[in-house]
């Protein structure tokens, strides 16, 4: 059962993606001119704070590195979990808000549909990462 839950939280962001990219890829994504500005500006301040928070995570992570509990973490191989889970989410906001800022200048439907694939990656890793930060602080 264990294998089971490791294998779907570890694909779950990328699994999530697929349905998303068959229908983005199918239609179009209607986004209205009037109000381009602001979803493009509203994707980049979530982009951003969401780099805020794993930059954040993975300081942390660096700062706790020779204490007990770390020590507990890598004995449990949880550590190396999260430090993968942290940096794939970092990289993976990092392409969503690159696309982001090219929205500014184009608007073509295949940039939009890979905006919104890199979005579900981007937010699957992300609450992939709370959800086993959440684990560890229950425990």
């Amino acid at each position: 059962m264990a294998s089971i839950q490791k294998f779907t939280e570890e694909r779950l962001p990328y699994l999530l993606a697929i349905p998303v990219a068959v229908v983005a890829s199918q239609h179009p994504i209607p986004v209205p001119q009037k109000y381009l500005a602001d979803f493009i500006g509203s994707s980049l301040t979530i982009c951003v704070v969401f780099l805020g928070f794993m930059a954040t995570s993975m300081s942390i992570l660096v700062s706790y590195r020779t204490t007990r509990l770390a020590k507990v973490l890598v004995k449990a191989k949880v550590m190396g979990r999260l430090v993968g889970y942290l940096r794939a989410a970092i990289r993976w906001t990092l392409l969503w808000l690159l696309v982001s800022f090219l929205l500014y200048f184009l608007q073509p439907h295949w940039l939009l549909a890979i905006w919104a694939v890199l979005a579900t990656v981007a937010l699957g890793c992300y609450l992939r990462v709370v959800s086993l930060l959440s684990a560890l602080i229950q425990k």
